[in-house]
C-alpha cells in the first residue's frame, strides 16, 4: 500500500496546477455580429441568439463562442492561438475555407478565455441539404489543438424573411435597429412589383403584445431602384425607441399576398437595467 508522507503532500500543493486542455465552449448561432443605428452610432456588440438551424440560401451563418484553457505566457502575459474555420458538406468536402488567423492577446480580466467568432455568406444558388462549420483551434503557446463541429442545413431560397443583423441587448435611451430581407416574393402578372406586407411587433415576457405594430407595405414602401426580376431580394429595417429595461420578444411577421405565402422570425431582446450597475441612463 502506498503511503504518502505530510511534507509531500504540502509540497504538491505548492506546484503550479496542471495547465487545462484547451476548449470550444457556449458555441451558438446568433443574428449577426453588430447593430447599429441609422446614423452609424452606438454600437451593439453580440447578435441576438438564433435557435433555428434551418438556414436559407442568401442568407448568412454567424456563430459565436469562447476558446476557454488557454495558456497565458508568463513574461509577456499574452495568450497566442490560431483560429480557423471551413464550410463543409455531408461528405465532408470543404465548401468554403476561412482564414486561419494567427491572434495575440492580453487577457487583463484574468483567466484563460477568449470570443470567437465564425461566419459563412451562404450563396443565393447554394445547394441544400446537410451542412457543417468545422471550428479548429490551436494554442501556439501550449501546441494544443481542438476541433469542434457545428452541424446545420441549408434550404432553398423561398419566400422568407432573412439575412436578420439584430443585437440581443440594448440600454434604455438607445434606438434598437433590426435589419434584414424579404426574399423571394411573388411578382405581380407583369413580374416587377410584389404584394408584401411587413409587421413588427414588441412582445413583453408572457407574449403579450405593447405598443402599436410597425407596418410597411409593398409596393407603396417598396425602396427605390430595384430590379426584383434580377434579384429577389429586398433590404429592409425597424427601429424602436427602448423607453426602459426589461426583458422582450422582436415579433417580425411577413405575408406575402400574391403568393399566399407567410413567414415569422422571434428574436429575444433585453434591455438591461443600468440602475442594477449604478450608472445613469442618459
Amino acid at each position: 500500500m502506498w503511503k504518502v508522507s505530510p511534507l509531500a503532500l504540502v509540497l504538491w500543493g505548492l506546484l503550479p496546477n496542471p495547465a487545462s486542455s484547451i476548449e470550444i465552449k457556449n458555441v451558438r448561432s446568433t443574428y449577426g455580429p453588430v447593430a447599429v443605428d441609422r446614423a452609424g452610432n452606438q454600437p451593439t456588440l453580440g447578435g441576438a441568439l438564433r435557435t433555428d438551424k434551418k438556414i436559407m440560401a442568401g442568407d448568412f451563418i454567424y456563430l459565436m463562442f469562447d476558446i476557454d484553457g488557454l495558456k497565458v505566457d508568463p513574461k509577456s502575459g499574452q495568450a497566442k492561438y490560431e483560429l480557423s474555420y471551413a464550410l463543409v458538406d455531408k461528405n465532408d468536402k470543404v465548401v468554403v475555407k476561412g482564414e486561419t488567423t494567427p491572434l495575440e492577446v492580453r487577457l487583463p480580466l484574468g483567466g484563460t478565455s477568449v470570443p470567437g467568432v465564425a461566419s459563412f455568406i451562404i450563396g443565393p444558388e447554394q445547394s441544400p441539404g446537410a451542412y457543417k462549420v468545422k471550428l479548429t483551434v490551436k494554442d501556439r503557446n501550449s501546441k494544443e489543438v481542438k476541433a469542434l463541429e457545428y452541424p446545420f442545413e441549408i434550404i432553398a431560397s423561398s419566400f422568407g424573411i432573412g439575412a436578420v443583423v439584430a443585437p440581443a441587448y440594448g440600454v434604455p435611451g438607445q434606438y434598437y435597429m433590426t435589419k434584414f430581407i424579404i426574399a423571394k416574393s411573388a411578382l405581380d402578372p407583369k413580374g416587377k412589383t410584389p404584394k408584401v406586407e411587413i409587421k413588427m411587433r414588441v412582445l413583453d415576457e408572457a407574449g403579450k403584445e405593447l405598443g402599436t405594430p410597425i407596418l410597411k407595405r409593398y409596393p407603396k414602401e417598396l425602396p427605390d431602384g430595384l430590379d426584383l426580376q434580377k434579384n429577389n431580394f429586398v433590404p429592409e429595417y425597424f427601429q424602436v425607441y427602448l423607453n426602459r429595461p426589461g426583458q422582450f420578444t422582436i415579433a417580425l411577421d411577413a405575408e406575402d399576398k400574391i403568393g399566399n405565402r407567410k413567414a415569422s422570425i422571434r428574436i429575444p431582446l433585453t434591455v438591461l437595467d443600468l440602475a442594477k450597475f449604478g450608472v445613469e441612463s442618459k
